[in-house]
């Protein structure tokens, strides 16, 4: 009885740590690909248009958070739609405070930077809008694409 506890316990453990562990890697995929795309720059700079390359990181942005959220949804033996409006909510949710608010937190710094320290240099305060990165549309367009397919496929239950 105690090995069958034990065991139990320890795969809950595992799957807590997994679950963590991947968590924190969709959270940080912003910092991951910002330093991807800077590398890829550097690589394919001349060979492939930006454009090209903008979308390349858009898809692969869209596939990397369904495969993650496919994952989570068999490491916990939930139904894929289900996770997949809830992981789009939760994405697009962290996705947009923290782009919306960055230039928020830095004019806050910049102002109270300004008035410690009595100078105007460097205190320039920018307008409060989201960027065109390519981590936040990929994210904005699964959001987009998984909320509506889970909306289609749960509509014949609400009618």
């Amino acid at each position: 009885m105690t090995f069958f506890l034990e065991n139990f316990l320890l795969g809950k453990i595992v799957k807590l740590v997994c679950c963590a562990g991947l968590i924190f890697v969709l959270f940080s995929m912003g910092r991951i690909f910002e330093a991807v795309e800077r590398y890829a720059q550097n690589i394919f700079g001349n060979r492939i248009s930006k454009k090209v390359l903008y979308v390349l990181f858009v898809i692969t942005t869209m596939c990397f958070e369904g495969a993650s959220l496919w994952l989570l949804s068999i490491f916990f033996h939930w139904e894929l739609v289900t996770t997949l409006f809830a992981g789009s909510f939760v994405l697009v949710i962290v996705t947009w405070n923290t782009l919306y608010f960055r230039n928020s937190f830095h004019n806050q710094a910049r102002a109270v930077s300004r008035f410690v320290g009595g100078t105007d240099e460097h205190t320039e305060f920018r307008t409060t809008e989201l960027s065109a990165h390519p981590f936040a549309i990929g994210t904005f367009l699964f959001g987009i694409i998984s909320i509506v397919g889970s909306f289609l496929y749960y509509l014949p239950y609400l009618v």
